[in-house]
């Protein structure tokens, strides 16, 4: 028997065959997908955008996470690599995490001093 695989770029149109749940962090897509009215302040702006954190795939060019990013919405900051810090609409954050070249999305901006995933102060390290 003769198994073949094809693999794809992530230059195609293709959805990611992955679930998008498992792209996205837990507290995150639960704000996505419920009717979630309570929201971190440094979630939120002002227009309703939120904030997150995109990280691209190893192998994939910079300039062309850049285009599919942009694609959804705007680069607010490229922190390094193939990772960036992106206001976008949360209607948009699914359809994103279906593009294969996603390896994962978080929230983004949270403020030094508390854990992004708890909201706990956290405490410096002493010497």
């Amino acid at each position: 028997m003769l198994i073949i695989v094809i693999l794809t770029s992530c230059n195609d149109q293709e959805p990611s065959i992955v679930d998008p749940s498992s792209k996205i962090q837990d507290r995150l897509w639960n704000y996505v997908t419920s009717n979630e009215t309570e929201y971190p302040d440094y979630l939120v702006n002002e227009d309703g955008t939120y904030n997150i954190i995109i990280l691209c795939h190893e192998n994939i060019h910079v300039d062309e996470c850049k285009g599919r990013i942009e694609k959804y919405g705007l680069i607010t900051r490229h922190r390094w690599e193939n990772v960036f810090d992106v206001s976008i609409n949360p209607n948009n954050i699914i359809p994103l995490a279906n593009e294969p070249l996603i390896k994962y999305i978080e929230e983004g901006n949270f403020p030094t001093g508390l854990d992004p995933i708890t909201d706990n102060e956290v405490l410096p390290i002493e010497n």
